[in-house]
């Protein structure tokens, strides 16, 4: 498994508690399968953990290597009872989002960059792009993240849509909040308040035996706890009608005296749509039946499938019928079954999510992965009852740079689309040289086709770095070819692989799609050109000669002049290599009124410079021309700094075309 960066610094971390003596940075790498670079980057991170409780750095000694001090061992020791090693790292990008989101909405006090920094014990450019990308998570919930200096992240929007958002975002860590305890007491959300709210909640369940989900309790409770912005008027004509959830109504009144009416009803429509038990429908008939056959449909178009079932069609709209009543008001639930689930039947979960694209663009709620877990078990049964399976769809990737980007992409193309199998990867001469397994239902290559020799198979052109349109082409292939392998042998082959609609795939990313493109040619056009790429000689050379080098083009195309290159060397020489980050980046910048127009360009160094005290061997300069203009770029900027994986992508190709689209496509994916 390929560590992430706060894996290794775990890993580290226990390579050197388990260590009883020195341990060099070759013998770490090695047990890692990381580069030495990187793990003098986790090194930094250990030290910055023992500075932070009054330690030194570890020790070292030419030659030898590391060593942790028997203080250090200590420190490390007690530290980690009182937060573990893996809760704080193993957290993923989704769940650190979540957690952020939960605790801006509890929280009246003022939270920064730098609050966030010390909760996930983490670097600033990771919360950043997980800020970056907890922004475009909330616009399905029509509310916005915004920040200012005097008050810090704040919510804006209805309070009925931040409490949806906010169920939405709890169920995706409902299950660390039960598991990681320690870990949660640090947030706001999950607060001694919070539980006191869960126990009398606890106690009118046991009061109804209406079985209500977990989730959806400790949800509310943090509500409960933590709500000073009220229910308005306007959204209590979202609750169901009185008589339907008396029975909570009159227990919350009695448990939460002090709360408004308009709170009590929504809490009690809340409860009621949480219960396990509801059966019938309460909604329009004709809704629940399109919506369950557009999600068939979608499911024949990705397995070659057909449901014409009434019992299995009846179960489903029963189901989405209920559910209803829970995207309607936001409920959270768990699902226990949730792991076993992804893990047993994969393929299906895969599918089953984009089969679910329907329901989300009808109630314009994203639906988490315990409702997509439920909606699975449908069809993953019906296709085991019928004694029917997806087929595999077997792939070769090619990559010009070899096994390094082969992998990159081989682990996102499996991630987008799990009927595929990538089979083998391989570079470009070992596919000219036919030495690679032709047992192969599609050849996926990232090598322009005519540099390639002529494939008589299924062939699929795609870029260093996947985009919308090569997501769609991948899915439509696979979809495609699952047709051919199903009907194969059938005497109506030809009648059913012409019934496969591949446009249907596109209209639902069309407009993402188009919004990306026009983006992206914004981008190439005026901001980020071909010609402002270059790889350069930077042998003998200073890194004030480099920072020159790297802004000529911008120079040559009047963005800036001169005088900004001087701005930028001269804030390194007042202030330090706070330009250079990880990975050997340098963002080289200066005060907006010395630049003209909005513009990026990149020099990648054949050696890497000194620039007081760090190593640069790549080198962006940015010319921003007002505080807002340059967001966008510095979204897609930060996460490539952060990619350990895109930069060995870059340090492995001198091609500037390729390096081009590299950078393009990061940039404009955010």
């Amino acid at each position: 498994m390929k560590l992430s960066a706060d894996d290794r610094i775990v890993e580290i971390i226990r390579i050197l508690m388990n260590a009883s003596d020195y341990i060099n940075a070759d013998e770490i790498a090695n047990k890692l399968e990381i580069s030495k670079r990187n793990v003098y980057y986790a090194l930094e991170s250990v030290n910055a953990i023992l500075e932070k409780r009054d330690q030194n750095p570890l020790l070292a000694e030419y030659g030898k290597g590391f060593k942790l001090s028997a203080e250090q061992r200590r420190t490390l020791n007690e530290y980690f009872k009182i937060i573990p090693m893996m809760q704080i790292c193993s957290l993923g990008q989704l769940e650190r989002c979540s957690f952020i989101y939960c605790e801006i909405y509890s929280t009246r006090k003022k939270l920064t960059i730098k609050d966030f920094e010390e909760l996930f014990e983490i670097s600033r450019f990771t919360i950043i792009s997980n800020m970056n990308l907890l922004k475009k998570l909330v616009l399905p919930f029509d509310i916005e993240i915004s920040f200012d200096s005097k008050s810090g992240y704040t919510i804006e929007g209805r309070e009925y849509s931040k409490r949806k958002a906010f169920f939405y975002f709890f169920s995706n860590i409902y299950a660390i909040t039960s598991d990681q305890e320690l870990l949660c007491r640090r947030f706001k959300f999950l607060d001694e308040q919070m539980r006191k709210r869960y126990k009398t909640l606890l106690k009118i369940n046991e009061e109804t035996g209406n079985g209500y989900y977990d989730c959806s309790l400790k949800a509310l409770a943090c509500i409960l706890a933590n709500h000073e912005d009220y229910i308005s008027e306007r959204d209590v004509e979202n609750c169901l009608p009185h008589k339907m959830v008396n029975t909570e109504y009159e227990l919350i009144s009695s448990a939460f005296n002090e709360i408004s009416e308009n709170e009590k009803e929504y809490i009690a429509t809340y409860l009621y749509c949480s219960s396990i038990s509801r059966n019938g429908i309460f909604n329009k008939i004709d809704l629940m039946t399109s919506l369950a056959r557009k999600m068939n449909d979608i499911f024949y178009l990705l397995t070659a499938i057909e449901i014409h079932n009434d019992e299995f069609e009846l179960s489903l709209i029963k189901h989405l019928d209920i559910a209803f009543l829970r995207y309607k008001c936001g409920v959270s639930i768990d699902n226990p079954l949730i792991g076993q689930i992804k893990e047993k039947y994969q393929t299906y979960f895969s599918v089953t999510q984009k089969a679910a694209k329907v329901i989300e663009k009808e109630f314009n709620t994203p639906l988490s992965d315990n409702e997509i877990g439920f909606l699975t078990l449908y069809y993953a049964g019906y296709a085991v009852k019928q004694q029917l399976e997806i087929p595999i769809v077997k792939a070769v990737l090619i990559c010009v740079n070899g096994l390094s980007t082969s992998y990159l992409l081989k682990n996102e193309i499996e991630s987008l689309d799990k009927r595929i199998s990538i089979q083998e990867c391989i570079g470009l001469q070992e596919y000219q040289t036919g030495s690679y397994c032709h047992d192969c239902d599609v050849i996926i290559s990232s090598i322009n086709v005519n540099e390639m020799q002529k494939y008589p198979g299924n062939l699929i052109v795609i870029g260093s770095i996947l985009t919308e349109r090569d997501k769609v082409s991948i899915t439509n292939e696979a979809s495609r070819i699952i047709f051919e392998k199903t009907y194969n042998r059938s005497e109506d082959k030809d009648s059913k692989i012409g019934r496969l609609d591949l446009s249907a795939m596109d209209k639902t990313i069309e407009p993402l799609h188009a919004e990306r493109s026009q983006h992206q040619s914004h981008i190439s056009d005026s901001i980020f050109k071909y010609s402002f790429v270059q790889v350069c000689d930077s042998k003998n050379k200073s890194f004030e000669q480099m920072i020159r080098i790297a802004a000529q083009p911008l120079i040559k195309e009047k963005y800036i002049d001169y005088e900004y290159c001087d701005a930028i060397i001269a804030n390194i020489y007042k202030y330090g290599p706070y330009m250079v980050y990880r990975n050997g980046y340098l963002l080289g910048h200066a005060p907006m009124q010395l630049s003209d127009r909005l513009g990026l360009a990149f020099a990648k160094l054949n050696e890497p410079i000194d620039v007081n005290g760090r190593e640069a061997s790549k080198i962006f300069i940015i010319t921003p021309t007002d505080k807002v203009n340059h967001i966008a770029l510095i979204h897609g900027l930060v996460m490539m700094l952060e990619s350990s994986e895109i930069n060995d992508m870059i340090n492995q190709s001198d091609n500037i075309k390729e390096l081009y689209n590299l950078i393009l496509s990061v940039i404009t994916a955010c």
